[in-house]
């Protein structure tokens, strides 16, 4: 068994334990300051950013019959795109930020060019009977297939270069909300609705005619409340449904039949429920490396879920009004919410160079396809950790380890002579000056443990006995370490009181142990007494 260096015992302090890495991560979002305020005549219920690689850095944002293409750094318009008979309802960026796609409320999509003096329309052609509510381009850089839901209870692709529709999937009873393309494999299509689910579909099936039993849908989701969102985490192994006050993570590597999917169909298990908005959840979105959910609602908070430590919630983030978008730049530098009452805030914080290097590192060694790579990735199949089924799962959907070659510990002086059973030594390199009081305890209690105290105490002279009563004489009323004090002291009287009167240094630092415990029982004793009044005087006033 290797050996466990000495570490020294965390007491309590104002801060607990538990609260100390969820106020560290309140700091980290914190530091999104400054805020950008942009007013549009029309609620802000969608928009699209552009993702860092790209080389044109872009926020799209419909408002009635005209379409903004603004700088998220400063939030200036550079480009408005005017030529709309009808009110846009949706927006979709492309990957590459070359193109944007927009959906209006006659069911229509158009696809035009971002860049600077192309006003005319690339592709269009109606493709819904009512209103368009969500559209997007698959994650490709150069993808030319658009994805649409809308009112008219159905989800459709969209193909650019023939301008035609090319799959549509029938199957909710009322309007489809919103829908997302599966990360791992763009065949499969999430769409949520207000008929209470969530389905999963696949577009290489071809429907039937009517009256044909054949269907492109794959699984159902049975949220149980009317759906606002829906999402997936990029490895592709877990679904988020957002509808009413809840949100719903789902593995989509697990099927089964219980009450978390259709009447009657085996589908993806719900694995966690999340109940801490007051009121409907209306968006979603991941953080840069998908370690952290959002989630914004109409009480106007926004909500930072920890991924990897049971969907905990490590923040909150208050806005004014009711919150309808959300979204966060891939490499974090800004975050963006759209209101009901027609404001866009985005709030920018500084990204160090530091972590500039890591996200290229990591980028630069997923597009080379490096063997470690590739380890990282088969270590993530899994979704749940634990010993046993009964414990909480525990998601790991966005971490990375390595197997690499272990370093050697490097131990410090009384852990060496510790793993020598020098017990003696082991004492006196701890109560070396410049080594904190937590450091030696832990070592005075690591000898307890091992039984070789009485060893370390005894056979020594008034030289080396003298630091060991002067530092037991300055913490013996500390509440930290009066315990382990006295029971050091305790060994030490029972062993030195026969040579007692030999060395006039050491008799004096027992009568002033002794004398410094006796005015703290004194101290005790009058603490005692006028709590004991305190509380006829509380009797009496009850």
């Amino acid at each position: 068994m290797e050996f466990q260096k000495t570490l020294p015992k965390r007491h309590a302090t104002g801060l607990s334990l538990t609260q100390q890495p969820k106020a560290k991560e309140s700091h980290q979002w914190r530091l999104y300051r400054s805020p950008i305020y942009l007013k549009f005549p029309v609620p802000v219920s969608s928009f699209s950013l552009t993702s860092s690689p790209s080389p044109t850095n872009l926020l799209a944002l419909p408002a009635n019959l005209n379409l903004y293409l603004l700088n998220p750094k400063n939030g200036k318009t550079t480009k408005t795109i005017t030529r709309f008979k009808d009110v846009l309802k949706s927006v979709g960026l492309r990957k590459d930020g070359k193109l944007v796609a927009v959906g209006d409320e006659k069911g229509a999509v158009g696809v035009w060019e971002t860049e600077r003096g192309k006003r005319e329309m690339l592709r269009g052609g109606k493709v819904h009977d009512g209103p368009i509510n969500s559209i997007s381009f698959s994650p490709v850089p150069t993808s030319t297939t658009i994805l649409t839901a809308s009112s008219d209870n159905t989800a459709a692709l969209f193909d650019l270069p023939t301008a035609a529709k090319i799959a549509t999937f029938k199957g909710h009873t009322d309007y489809v909300k919103s829908a997302c393309f599966l990360p791992t494999d763009h065949n499969l299509i999430l769409t949520g609705s207000y008929d209470g689910t969530a389905r999963l579909w696949d577009a290489r099936i071809q429907q039937g005619p009517e009256g044909e039993q054949k269907s492109n849908e794959v699984a159902v989701f049975n949220h149980g409340q009317p759906v606002e969102a829906v999402l997936v985490h990029p490895k592709g192994t877990l679904a988020i449904t957002a509808g009413g006050a809840m949100l719903k993570v789902w593995d989509l590597m697990s099927f089964g039949t219980d009450e978390g999917n259709g009447e009657g169909t085996s589908g993806p298990r719900c694995i966690k429920t999340m109940r801490n908005h007051q009121k409907t959840v209306t968006c979603l979105t991941w953080n840069g490396d998908a370690t952290r959910l959002l989630s914004g609602g109409l009480d106007g908070l926004v909500k930072v879920y920890d991924v990897e430590e049971n969907w905990k919630v490590r923040h909150t983030i208050r806005y004014g009004g009711q919150i309808l978008s959300l979204q966060i730049a891939e490499d974090d530098s800004c975050l963006l919410c759209g209101s009901a009452d027609g404001s866009l805030s985005i709030r920018r914080r500084l990204i160090t160079p530091k972590e500039k290097a890591e996200r290229a590192a990591r980028a630069a060694a997923i597009s080379r396809g490096d063997y470690d790579s590739f380890l990282k990735g088969q270590s993530q199949t899994g979704i749940h950790s634990g010993a046993s089924l009964q414990e909480p799962i525990k998601v790991h959907a966005g971490v990375e380890r390595t197997v690499g070659r272990q370093k050697k510990q490097k131990l410090k002086e009384w852990d060496r002579f510790l793993k020598s059973f020098r017990y003696g030594e082991a004492l006196n390199a701890a109560l070396q000056k410049g080594v904190l009081p937590p450091t030696t305890f832990a070592v005075l209690l690591e000898l307890i443990h091992r039984d070789g105290l009485h060893s370390a105490l005894a056979s020594r002279d008034d030289v080396s006995l003298e630091p060991i009563l002067s530092f037991l004489l300055r913490h013996v009323t500390d509440p930290r370490y009066c315990v382990t004090t006295c029971d050091v002291a305790t060994v030490l009287i029972e062993i030195y009181t026969p040579v007692l009167g030999q060395s006039p240094v050491i008799d004096d630092l027992f009568r002033r142990l002794w004398k410094k415990v006796a005015d703290e029982l004194q101290v005790q004793k009058e603490l005692t007494q006028v709590r004991g009044a305190l509380d006829m005087i509380l009797a009496n006033t009850a």
